[in-house]
């Protein structure tokens, strides 16, 4: 009875410890039972996979990593420097969101000027890394709290499978996301970004674009010295999982407390969030900077840092990606509403101003996708006013105010009780009355116990269970009710956006609302349910019926596409595990690269061109391909070079050619003869010409025949400037960091001179 007692009284003190245990034990119980899973997987396929490509992707995550790593830790002592009481924990966290940031902004500034470089980083790393060394936070590193203990065994369970898989994985297992490395690999192969012209991919219209996810990976492959795009994103998806695990907990700890953050880092896999952030798209990957910058937004301590650090990601947050970052902006000015009602005026002006810069650092997207070209200067100058309008805003904020004086008037809280309810009985109205409300509709069918839990945690807050504060029931109704407005008012938004109503955009609007916003924030509620029988009964009791939901989802429909479906944590281990041993693109060359020989040979043939001077970042090859697949045989040569694929097709005919192509540079095959009137430098065919029509036409020779692919470049195409290092070596990289090693100590020295 003694050791029973014992047992007892350990199962009740080591919350963690049990998780632990019920993550090892229920995972290997629940992967035995999936052992007949029907996705196809080879155990001796997988681990042939990963000898043959760990030694080249492990290398290329080891650098980036690091960079990643010390960078953030650079950016967290200025922010120490600036307010040295700041958090650690926070410092570092803005820290690593903060080089998000700061490629945007300098891919934005520098870019066009050509100073956007692997040199420019490094020089700027050697001189911050010694003016700052001895104020970098991670000294201060402590035990972890109960819910950074969750955040860390829920990295661990992402990490299982998706290590392995970034592994083998040397372009993004996705269909349709290789426009985005594209972008990035022509930043990285001609050193310059051009704001209206730097989507090489070339199929989908300028929306698709993310330049702020684009200049993120730019910055961490310049960093890390990796030349290639899709190896710099695949190099960072282990990482990219821990940072939205890790921005859930900030988020559901800023809403809540300690355990809902950590119950919201376990409750990502009640979401899809892990089958799609492995496309490294902005559209999945761009809700961690969301919820960051709302954290640091919303921070009850009235730090200027943290204010300031979440305008800037937040406004970075929309070039990331759009809908995420304008409905994050939303979010963020219902807080202000809050702030209003309770009376902190101060707080509410503050938060005003900065969110007003965070829409100057945004807009320069909307330019882009709506192809307003306007000087690249202008573009500059708002973000630089932005940056300004930010640091105005954080400056009104007084520190020393007392918060406990606006929470403790009364009326406060009904006005965001009465908020949550009109926002909450709308939604269950919908799902009840409207069956046509179709988001709702399909998210409660698509994630039933996420669904439930969300709305126990929503009325644990109403009935007084969940201690809430104003600001809480706000931003939390706000989160939820994109549907609404879109259900309700779709009408009125494809007025604006001077669109049918059945239009691809307000389509596309729905789906990214139901297939990323919504699920992602439907978290947070649940986390403060969870949250809530944390306080009321033994954590350790309610972790275990925590994983018993994670890891034993019920018995799903044949067929059901996991990709948009509630499912257990051991169902993604397998899917992850399939991928591996098959890898994904088996209708290509290459089922990993999707490379063959002779695109490769292709590839290596216009590097030389590029080395040469005859090809630049402005210049356009003429592409001839027989269909537009993209799990297909169709070149991705844009995708490895950054050159600016125009694609002429045999299919789809222009009487089939889809919403999502129109605005794109890809044409029907009617198109090619006004194609080849412009005499484009560079031909590349994969399908014979149509009769009539010869290719290539006069003035042409050709450098590449090899099973089916043919290059031929335009007779006399002069060079221009010869690329001598397209990459920079090691050897330029070390100067650059010496250069700035060397100037940092300077003013070191100079500084007492001055001074005295």
């Amino acid at each position: 009875m003694m050791i029973a007692g014992r047992l007892i009284r350990s199962f009740r003190q080591a919350p963690i410890a049990v998780a632990w245990i019920c993550a090892i034990a229920g995972g290997a119980i629940a992967l035995y039972h999936l052992r007949d899973f029907p996705w196809p997987h080879d155990f001796r396929s997988a681990v042939h996979a990963l000898v043959q490509l760990s030694p080249l992707t492990g290398r290329e995550a080891i650098k980036l990593w690091t960079f990643w790593a010390w960078s953030g830790l650079l950016i967290a002592a200025i922010l120490r420097k600036i307010e040295p009481q700041l958090d650690a924990f926070d410092a570092c966290l803005a820290g690593a969101a903060g080089i998000w940031v700061l490629g945007y902004l300098m891919g934005s500034i520098l870019g066009p000027i050509g100073l956007f470089r692997g040199t420019t980083v490094w020089l700027l790393m050697g001189f911050a890394t010694v003016l700052l060394f001895r104020a970098v936070p991670i000294r201060e590193i402590r035990r972890p709290g109960f819910g950074v203990g969750l955040v860390i065994l829920a990295i661990a369970l992402a990490s299982f499978s998706l290590l392995p898989l970034q592994l083998t994985s040397p372009v993004v297992p996705w269909m349709d996301a290789l426009c985005w490395p594209a972008s990035v690999q022509k930043v990285l192969t001609f050193h310059v970004y051009l704001p209206f012209d730097n989507d090489p991919y070339g199929w989908w219209p300028p929306p698709v674009q993310t330049p702020g996810v684009e200049l993120f990976y730019a910055i961490l492959g310049l960093g890390s010295n990796i030349h290639l795009g899709v190896m710099a994103e695949t190099a960072a998806m282990v990482p990219m999982a821990a940072l939205i695990i890790v921005a859930a907990y900030r988020w559901g700890a800023a809403l809540f407390n300690d355990g809902a953050g950590g119950a919201a880092a376990l409750l990502l896999f009640l979401t899809t969030i892990f089958r799609r952030m492995i496309s490294m798209r902005g559209s999945a990957v761009d809700l961690a900077l969301v919820v960051i910058g709302l954290a640091f937004f919303l921070a009850p301590r009235r730090s200027r840092v943290l204010m300031a650090m979440g305008a800037l990601m937040l406004g970075t947050a929309i070039p990331s990606h759009a809908v995420n970052g304008s409905f994050g902006i939303a979010v963020a000015m219902a807080a202000v509403v809050a702030f209003l009602i309770e009376g902190d005026f101060r707080r509410a002006l503050a938060g005003t101003i900065c969110l007003s810069g965070s829409i100057l650092i945004g807009l320069p997207y909307f330019a882009i996708a709506t192809q307003f070209v306007v000087p690249g200067a202008e573009l500059i100058l708002l973000e630089l006013v932005g940056i300004v309008v930010i640091i105005f805003g954080v400056s009104l904020l007084d520190p020393s105010v007392n918060e406990s004086s606006f929470s403790a008037k009364s009326w406060p809280p009904l006005i965001g009780r009465f908020f949550l309810t009109a926002v909450t009985a709308a939604i269950l109205y919908d799902l009840v009355e409207r069956p046509g409300a179709m988001i709702y509709t399909e998210i409660w069918h698509n994630f039933p116990f996420l669904s439930l839990s969300a709305l126990a945690g929503v009325l644990a807050i109403l009935v007084g269970l969940r201690p809430a504060g104003v600001v809480t029931m706000f931003v939390i109704g706000a989160a939820v009710a994109p549907a609404l407005v879109t259900d309700h008012f779709g009408w009125l938004i494809a007025l604006i956006a001077r669109q049918p109503a059945d239009s691809f955009e307000t389509y596309d609007l729905e789906r990214k609302i139901a297939e990323y916003w919504l699920p992602f924030f439907l978290v947070f509620p649940a986390a403060g349910f969870f949250a809530t029988l944390f306080e009321y009964l033994s954590p350790s009791i309610v972790l275990v019926a925590m994983f018993a939901m994670l890891l034993y989802s019920p018995p799903h429909a044949p067929g059901i596409d996991y990709d948009y479906n509630e499912h257990s944590i051991p169902i993604n281990w397998m899917i992850d595990y399939s991928t591996l041993s098959e890898g994904y693109w088996g209708l290509t060359s290459d089922n990993r690269w999707t490379l063959g020989p002779a695109e490769r040979q292709l590839i290596h043939l216009l590097y030389r061109e590029i080395a040469a001077g005859r090809i630049n970042a402005s210049t356009h090859i003429l592409h001839l391909a027989p269909e537009l697949l993209v799990f297909g045989h169709t070149s991705r040569f844009s995708v490895f070079t950054g050159i600016n694929d125009d694609t002429v097709t045999y299919k789809p005919t222009a009487a089939n050619w889809e919403p999502v192509l129109r605005g794109g540079r890809a044409r029907p095959i009617g198109r090619l003869a006004d194609a080849l009137a412009a005499r484009p430098a560079y031909i590349v065919t994969q399908a014979a010409a149509p009769a009539g029509i010869k290719i290539p036409p006069p003035g042409y020779e050709k450098l590449l025949d090899q099973d089916g692919f043919i290059l031929y470049r335009r007779s006399g195409l002069p060079a221009g400037h010869p690329v001598r290092s397209t990459f920079p070596n090691w050897i330029a990289l070390s100067v650059a960091f010496l250069i700035g090693i060397g100037a940092a100590i300077l003013i070191k020295r100079i500084r007492p001179m001055l001074r005295s």
